[in-house]
């Protein structure tokens, strides 16, 4: 059921309506946005007629003469092809930016051990300050960061070799690196 991902959004199609009812278009408008967007988008998609009532008398609208647009509902990405809807729910929860951070950090880790000279293979020592959000993001995906980065020691500070602040989406930190001194 689309209703349920997008909000009908109905208006009369002033190009083929404007010559037909002339001034009494605003009232056309005023009309056919009073009444349930949903109705209206079944009976238009179904080939009905739209019928008003202007100043006690009937005015009938064919399809074609109403436009009907959707508007996906708030925090959601929909597209619609064929009969088929698929809606996408975009809001970012916590969890999901403490995951977006995790990722942006050993992004910048691996950038580091590049500019550092580091080997693919060398095990790194990591220490780091961090705004406290960032903080929360860090603890959360520990184990993600120091896999994907082949780190041995994962500590609070700035103490190594090579050190950068850097900021992810709005958030500090400052981030050092050494290579392990107890490879595995």
């Amino acid at each position: 059921d689309p209703t349920v991902f997008v909000d009908y959004v109905i208006r009369p199609n002033f190009r083929l309506l404007g010559a037909k009812y002339g001034r009494d278009l605003p009232a056309i408008r005023t009309a056919i946005e009073s009444l349930d967007p949903e109705d209206v988008a079944e009976r238009v998609e179904q080939g009905s007629e739209i019928v008003l009532t202007l100043n006690g008398r009937a005015v009938t609208l064919l399809p074609e003469e109403v436009v009907v647009e959707t508007k996906p509902k708030e925090g959601l990405s929909v597209s619609e092809e064929d009969g088929y809807v698929v809606a996408l729910n975009t809001e970012l929860t916590e969890s999901l930016e403490d995951e977006g951070f995790a990722r942006e950090l050993v992004h910048k880790i691996q950038n580091m051990r590049k500019e550092a000279g580091f080997e693919v293979s060398d095990r790194i020592a990591l220490s780091y300050r961090a705004t406290p959000r960032l903080e929360q993001a860090i603890e959360a995906f520990r184990d993600y960061i120091r896999a994907e980065t082949l780190c041995l020691k994962f500590e609070t500070g700035d103490e190594g070799d090579f050190i950068v602040s850097e900021k992810m989406n709005g958030q500090e930190a400052r981030i050092a690196i050494s290579k392990a001194e107890n490879a595995c």
